[in-house]
């Protein structure tokens, strides 16, 4: 997108590169922001996201993010952001920053914005696979928890920089082969810090295969949200109740009823959050007949009442 940035736009384009919906908050009539706004696929598990424009309100906008690892340098300009329970700003006002944005598993992530403030920064975003392909399990470790960290620039990091910031919404073959290639050099350079931040564990054992673990999380899932049993489930996945319990505690760290309820938990969530859903419909949407017994719920899950989570991912 360039040029004049609406609402509607912007969550259009959240859409298409994140999957999910995403929910805007804005004064009416009024354009988001005036420059370019680019979200530009690399591969099946690489994003590149350009911004390169000035805000025009105070407004937010929310979606739920999926398990990745966003990097990002700020070149001019101020973000800032929630991800979960946790405020993050940044200020490139002095210097250029960069930062990295791990997300382990699916969190609720508002983006603030303020009128009349420019923003020049380059994000690219990978999946964890393609982090644990390319690292292994012992560096891996560093992606098991959400986490914000400030990253050190180098002036060639600054190069590539302005060279990503500079690339077509249109790339041929060729560009686009380039393009990725640009990115994993910048990539290389803001992780190395992080790595060596973190030392890894010696684990030495191997994990079964992740295709077949993951499948069968799937169908697990799937199973249960349609309303079948714990012992239905069993029998159609042909495994006694003892090794589908044992399967879940592993893989879960919950019973089936413990996982349900979580899960429900973080749909009432996001429906908060991106859908603007009342307390009263998330709490029937959660499988709730109480409101206070789903606020009760709520808080023991998130460490927050709805109430306060909706005030908290709200623009200033």
């Amino acid at each position: 997108m360039e040029g004049i940035i609406s609402a509607e736009q912007l969550s259009d384009r959240l859409l298409v590169s994140n999957g999910m919906d995403s929910r805007v908050a804005q004064q009416h009539d009024t354009p988001i922001a005036i420059g370019r706004l680019s979200f530009i696929p690399l591969s099946e598990a690489m994003q590149l996201h350009l911004c390169c424009y000035v805000e025009q309100q105070k407004a937010s906008n929310a979606v739920l993010l999926s398990p990745s690892l966003n990097i990002t340098v700020l070149l001019k300009g101020c973000v800032e952001f929630r991800v979960g329970n946790k405020f993050y700003r940044f200020d490139a006002a002095q210097c250029p920053i960069a930062f990295a944005n791990i997300i382990a598993v699916a969190e609720p992530f508002t983006r603030y914005m303020r009128s009349q403030q420019k923003i020049e920064k380059v994000t690219v975003s990978v999946s964890l696979p393609w982090f644990m392909d390319r690292f292994g399990k012992e560096d891996g470790q560093l992606l098991t928890t959400s986490k914000v960290i400030e990253l050190p620039v180098t002036d060639e990091t600054l190069e590539q920089t302005q060279h990503l910031l500079t690339t077509s919404n249109t790339l041929s073959k060729i560009q686009k082969l380039q393009c990725e290639g640009l990115a994993m050099q910048w990539l290389s350079a803001l992780i190395l810090p992080m790595l060596s931040d973190n030392p890894s564990s010696q684990a030495s054992y191997r994990l079964p295969p992740q295709e077949d673990v993951e499948v069968k999380k799937l169908k697990v899932v799937a199973l249960l949200e349609a309303g079948h049993t714990v012992e239905d489930v069993a029998q159609q996945l042909a495994m006694s109740l003892s090794s589908l319990l044992r399967f879940f505690k592993t893989h879960f760290n919950a019973t089936p009823k413990q996982y349900i309820k979580q899960h429900t938990l973080f749909k009432a969530r996001y429906a908060l959050l991106v859908d603007g859903l009342s307390i009263g419909e998330a709490a029937y949407l959660a499988r709730y007949d109480h409101v206070g017994n789903f606020i009760a719920a709520f808080k023991k899950q998130f460490g927050v009442t709805p109430m306060q989570f909706i005030k908290q991912h709200r623009p200033f």
